[in-house]
């Protein structure tokens, strides 16, 4: 039996004393040198009189892996989603995430405006995502919650200090909470950037936007976007840019709401939050700038019916690529799924308004520890 290095005869002699001074005497008798104590196996022959003692076993390799589940609807993914999964993954090693269904979403709060495939691909677009299981329950039932602990070897189950409540008004995640089996998170505002920067020789790849209302077609062209480099460099326009050339309604989303979106994706590497319209040469200078691309599909390619031009540097250098966009869904089309479900979305929202004002009313405090 290998062992990783002598410290284990230290601490069998701190905390074993008189077993370490007869097992010395022991070696003496049978003729061994004692100078096999530092070597690097145990003989078959010594290992027989003492099989059970820790000692003799190997050191087992770090500590268990914890696995969290938090689930939700995650229909149009937004900044507190993206926020809520990164809290929710600091409290793990593993974060599993269930995505309700249809059929809940439509039974507890109305229609949702994205299909499941779309939530699924914004869902599983995020870094802080492990794995995904989809058309989870809305409500934590007592069978589901056996088949997260035991077929998924979940160990906390997270939610939000948000209510989640019911139809009948009962708290959805009352069954965890009894079990001893729940984490709760805060829901806090925030934009973080990642810490970690390109290599020296590493390939960046540019792509700048909105991306308001993110959405599955975003998740896509990022993902494409990656793979043809080493480190995908997300430039984020201001809310002021986003007007001027799409509108005054425009953004629907303001410019952090916005970057936390798309910080939290899989694919990306690093954001510039208020990046400029036009790609100069000094930014392709400051960032290290391998390839710029953009999508066949956009909100606006207002520069290719004649508009003043924002890729005619890189064009210039030739390192612009137009990049086929997987999705033909933009925020506008997003956008219209919600007006068409308008009156839906009111009568949900009156009767979640009233829940959650009689849930704060009676709110007591549970710990997240």
């Amino acid at each position: 039996m290998d062992f990783e290095n002598n410290s284990w005869i230290w601490e069998g002699v701190y905390h074993y004393p008189h077993l370490f001074g007869g097992i010395m005497l022991t070696a003496a008798v049978l003729g061994l040198s004692t100078s096999f104590f530092g070597g690097i196996s145990v003989p078959s022959s010594l290992a027989y009189f003492w099989p059970d003692l820790g000692i003799f076993h190997k050191r087992k390799h770090g500590k268990k892996r914890i696995r969290v589940y938090m689930d939700g609807c995650f229909d149009l993914m937004h900044y507190g989603h993206a926020n809520a999964l990164r809290q929710a993954k600091a409290l793990g090693d593993e974060l599993v995430v269930g995505v309700v269904s249809d059929e809940e979403i439509i039974a507890n709060k109305g229609p949702p405006v994205l299909s499941m495939e779309e939530r699924l691909v914004l869902v599983s677009g995020l870094k802080w995502v492990d794995e995904v299981i989809a058309n989870a329950p809305y409500a934590i039932t007592e069978q589901f919650m056996d088949t997260l602990f035991n077929e998924h070897k979940i160990d906390y189950i997270i939610h939000g200090d948000d209510p989640c409540l019911l139809p009948d008004g009962t708290d959805a995640y009352a069954l965890a909470k009894k079990a001893g089996r729940y984490k709760q998170i805060k829901r806090t505002e925030g934009v973080s950037s990642t810490d970690i920067g390109p290599g020296p020789n590493a390939r960046v790849v540019y792509i700048d936007g909105a991306f308001d209302l993110f959405h599955a077609g975003h998740v896509e062209i990022l993902k494409n976007a990656r793979q043809l480099g080493d480190f995908l460099l997300v430039g984020i326009h201001t809310d002021q840019t986003v007007s001027e050339h799409r509108g005054a309604h425009y953004p629907i989303m303001h410019l952090h709401e916005r970057s936390l979106s798309v910080l939290a994706c899989r694919y990306v590497d690093e954001v510039i939050i208020g990046a400029p319209w036009d790609v100069t040469k000094d930014m392709i200078t400051t960032f290290n700038i391998s390839l710029v691309v953009h999508g066949t599909v956009a909100e606006s390619n207002s520069f290719l019916n004649g508009a003043r031009d924002p890729y005619e540097v890189p064009k210039s250098m030739g390192i612009f690529h137009m990049l086929e966009s997987p999705k033909d869904i933009t925020t506008t089309s997003v956008a219209q799924r919600i007006i068409a479900n308008h009156e839906a979305y009111m009568k949900r929202n009156v009767k979640k308004a009233e829940s959650e004002k009689k849930y704060y009313a009676e709110k007591k405090y549970v710990s997240g520890e």
